[in-house]
C-alpha cells in the first residue's frame, strides 16, 4: 500500500492528521489517526483498520522509522515519547 498525504497534523496519544491534500481523494477534508511506539532509534506508526477495496478485508498497516545514522546527533538517547 502507498499511501501519501499533506495536511496538519496533532501529536497526543497518538497522531492525527488533518488531512487537506491526498491520494485517496476520498481522504481529503477527514483526520486519520495514527499510533506510535518509540523504540529506541525506531518509531512504529500503525492504522486504524482500513477496508481494502479489493477484497473487502479490513487491514492494519504498521510503518518503521528508522533514526538515520548521524541525524540529531548521531548515536543519541533515541526517539522519545512525550
Amino acid at each position: 500500500m502507498s499511501e501519501s498525504r499533506s495536511g496538519l497534523w496533532l501529536l497526543l496519544d497518538k497522531i492525527v492528521h488533518h488531512v487537506e491534500v491526498a491520494w485517496l481523494p476520498e481522504w481529503e477534508g477527514t483526520e486519520q489517526p495514527r499510533w506510535f511506539r518509540p523504540e529506541g532509534d525506531r518509531l512504529f506508526v500503525r492504522t486504524q483498520p482500513i477496508r481494502h477495496a479489493d477484497d473487502g478485508k479490513d487491514y492494519v498497516y504498521t510503518l518503521e522509522y528508522r533514526r538515520a545514522e548521524g541525524a540529531a546527533g548521531g548515536k543519541g538517547p533515541g526517539i522519545k515519547a512525550p
